[in-house]
C-alpha cells in the first residue's frame, strides 16, 4: 500500500508536461522580454505584459499602438547546484544507472544544493488602452490574461540526501541508520546483496530527519482583470503618475511543502485527481477519484491583488513600485497532512539515477515514510512579493534599468531569496531588438539572461521572441539552469 509521501512531488511536475503542457512560471520569468533583461519589468513592461508585474504601466499611452494580442507564450527552465549541465540532462531524460560509488558521491553533491525549476505557458492574453475624446482626460489601460504556473524548489541536508540516494545502506555517524538487514522472509541477514528492507535500532523523528531540508511545489491557475490609468501630471516638470490594480480569480492545481519550522515537522499537500496517487487504503475513501482525461481539476480556489504606481519624468525616466500577489487561497479537496512521525523501515536502496523528480518516490512505496491524515480544508497566503524599479531611456535606442524584488512571505510558490537585477532592450535595426542583463538571487542563483524579438509586418506590429535565462550555461557545466523563453504570436495595432 502506498503512503502519501515525497513522491507526489516529481509526479505532479512530471504529469502536468505530459497532460497539458500549459504552465506558468514566476511572473516576470514567463514574460519572454523580461527574461531576456534579467527579469527586469516593473518600469518595463507594457501592455498586457505587466499582469501580475505592475498595472500601473497599463496607464501609460504608447504611439504606436492601443491594442495587443498575444498566444502561446511558454517558458521552461530548471536549475541545479549538484549536478553538472551534462548530468542535469540526462536527469530530464531519466537516463543512466547510478552505480554504488555514484549514489555515495551524489548524496554528499546534493547535500545543501539546491533544485529550481519553473515551467509554464500563457495561452492568451490581451490589452486595450482607451484614449479621452476631446479634451476628456484617458480612459486608461485594461488587460486580461489566462495563465498557469508552476514552481518547485528542494534542498536536502545531509541525512536525507544519503538516505535518498543510499536508501537502507545510508550511513549516519560512521555506523549503518539502518543497522539491521532483512531478506523478503523476514529473516535478519549479512549479505547486503539480498538486503530487501532496513530497520533502524535508533529510529527519528521525521522532523529530526528533514531539518534543514526544504521541498515546495505550487500551481495556479489564475484569472487576471487588470487597470492602470494617469493619476496625477505636472506639464511644468514633465512629471506624470501612473496607478494601476489587478484583480485575479486563482484555481489552485497543486500544492505541497516539506519543511521543518521550529523544531516541528510543516508537511501538506492537496493535489489534482488529475494526478494519479495512491493514498493508501486508510485515505482513499477521503480521496477524489482519479481523473482520466481532460484540463487537471482544481482543489482549490482563492483571490488575489496586484497593485502598482509608476512615476515618468520627461519621457525619459521611470520609477516604480508595486506589490504583487497579495491574497488568499483554500484548497478544498484532496488536502492531507503528513504526521511527524519515526522513521524506523526503508525497503528502498535509494536514488538509482539523478531525476530526483521521479526517483523520490523510490524511497516510499510500502515502507510507508509518510503517513498522511485528510484535512476538511487549508487556508493560506498567496505568494507574495515587493518589487522595486527604475529605469532611463536612452534616445530610441535603448532603455536600461534596475529592478530589486522581495519576497513577503515564505510559502510554497515564492522566491527563496530577493531577486536584485540590472539589463535592458537594445534596437539594433527597425526589425530587431535584444535584451540582455545580470540577475542575482531568488530560486535560480545568479545568471546572465539574453532575448531577442524579431519585428515583423508592413506597420511593425507582430513579434516573434526567444529568450534564455542564463546564456553562461552554454559555456561553463557546473551549476546550469537550462531554460527557454518564447512568445509564439504577438500582434499590436
Amino acid at each position: 500500500m502506498k503512503q502519501i509521501g515525497m513522491y507526489i512531488f516529481p509526479k505532479i511536475l512530471l504529469m502536468t508536461v505530459l497532460i497539458n503542457f500549459q504552465l506558468k512560471a514566476q511572473s516576470e520569468l514567463s514574460v519572454f522580454t523580461a527574461t531576456g533583461r534579467a527579469g527586469i519589468g516593473t518600469t518595463f513592461t507594457p501592455d498586457y505584459h505587466a499582469i501580475g508585474i505592475n498595472p500601473a504601466n497599463l496607464g501609460i499611452e504608447y504611439e504606436h499602438y492601443h491594442f495587443t494580442l498575444g498566444f502561446g507564450e511558454l517558458s521552461f527552465a530548471v536549475h541545479s547546484d549538484a549536478l553538472t549541465k551534462k548530468e542535469l540532462r540526462k536527469s530530464l531524460r531519466n537516463a543512466d544507472t547510478l552505480t554504488t560509488q555514484q549514489k555515495i558521491e551524489a548524496s554528499r553533491d546534493f547535500t545543501d544544493a539546491g533544485v529550481a525549476l519553473n515551467i509554464g505557458f500563457a495561452p492568451v492574453a490581451l490589452s486595450l488602452y482607451i484614449p479621452g475624446k476631446d479634451e476628456a482626460p484617458d480612459v486608461g489601460g485594461f488587460a486580461f490574461g489566462i495563465r498557469e504556473r508552476i514552481q518547485w524548489y528542494s534542498k536536502f541536508n545531509a541525512l536525507t540526501s544519503e538516505i535518498f540516494f543510499r536508501g537502507y545502506n545510508a550511513q549516519y555517524n560512521n555506523s549503518d541508520y539502518f543497522d539491521k538487514k532483512f531478506d523478503s522472509a523476514g529473516f535478519q541477514i549479512a549479505n547486503p546483496d539480498s538486503v530487501v528492507m532496513g530497520v533502524s535500532g535508533n529510529p527519528l523523528l521525521l522532523s529530526q530527519i528533514f531539518d534543514g531540508t526544504r521541498v515546495t511545489l505550487a500551481w495556479y491557475r489564475e484569472y487576471n482583470l487588470s487597470y492602470g490609468r494617469k493619476i496625477f501630471y505636472d506639464e511644468i516638470r514633465e512629471l506624470s503618475l501612473y496607478g494601476g490594480i489587478g484583480i485575479k480569480y486563482l484555481q489552485g492545481i497543486a500544492i505541497a511543502e516539506i519543511n521543518v519550522v521550529d523544531g516541528g515537522l510543516v508537511a501538506y499537500s492537496a493535489v489534482t485527481p488529475r494526478v494519479p496517487i495512491d493514498y493508501g487504503e486508510v485515505n482513499r475513501n477521503a480521496a477524489l477519484p482519479i481523473q482520466e482525461k481532460g484540463i487537471p481539476k482544481a482543489v482549490g480556489w482563492g483571490l488575489g491583488t496586484d497593485l502598482g504606481l509608476s512615476l515618468v519624468f520627461k519621457e525619459k525616466y521611470k520609477f516604480a513600485a508595486a506589490i504583487s500577489n497579495s491574497g488568499f487561497i483554500t484548497w478544498k479537496k484532496n488536502v492531507f497532512e503528513i504526521k511527524d512521525t519515526p522513521l524506523d523501515t526503508l525497503k528502498s536502496d535509494g536514488f538509482n539515477s539523478f531525476d530526483i523528480f521521479s526517483e523520490i518516490e523510490k524511497i516510499t512505496g510500502d515502507s510507508g515514510i509518510f503517513v498522511g491524515s485528510p484535512l476538511p480544508k487549508k487556508k493560506q497566503v498567496l505568494p507574495a512579493v515587493f518589487r522595486l524599479g527604475v529605469s532611463h531611456k536612452l534616445q530610441d535606442k535603448a532603455m536600461i534599468g534596475l529592478d530589486l524584488v522581495v519576497p513577503l512571505n515564505d510559502v510554497p510558490g515564492n522566491y527563496q531569496k530577493p531577486v536584485f537585477s540590472i539589463g535592458g532592450d537594445f534596437i539594433l535595426t527597425k526589425g530587431l531588438r535584444i535584451y540582455t542583463g545580470y540577475m542575482l538571487g531568488g530560486n535560480f542563483g545568479a545568471n546572465l539572461p539574453v532575448g531577442i524579438t524579431l519585428i515583423l509586418g508592413k506597420n511593425q506590429n507582430y513579434e516573434l521572441s526567444v529568450s534564455s535565462t542564463d546564456i553562461i550555461t552554454f559555456f561553463k557545466q557546473n551549476r546550469p539552469t537550462l531554460s527557454l523563453n518564447a512568445g509564439l504570436v504577438r500582434w499590436s495595432f
